[in-house]
């Protein structure tokens, strides 16, 4: 998987802090992280933690953005947040 520079970074973060990382170095605790397999991950550095990078690219897509950011202003919410909020009333919604 290819990485931008901003997740790299946060990769190597996540990995020079993680107790396996320091500890143990076992294969298949890395295999079950995010940064090995993003779809099919059980943890972040050994943390219940669960990552949805997101590039909103093309004037379409970042006036969606755009659009979320201002709802995220007008709720006085900050952007991750309300986004997670709107997700999860969708998640708790969906199929009815």
């Amino acid at each position: 998987m290819l990485l931008c520079g901003s997740c790299q970074r946060a990769r190597s973060w996540s990995c020079e802090h993680c107790e396996n990382w320091e500890k143990g170095r076992l294969r298949e605790i890395c295999e079950r992280c995010y940064w090995a397999r993003p779809d099919e991950d059980e943890h972040v550095a050994l943390k219940e933690i669960r990552r949805l990078d997101i590039v909103w690219l093309g004037r379409d897509e970042v006036r969606v953005h755009t659009r979320l950011r201002d709802l995220a202003g007008s709720a006085k919410l900050a952007l991750p947040l309300y986004a997670r909020k709107a997700w999860r009333e969708h998640v708790r919604t969906a199929g009815r």
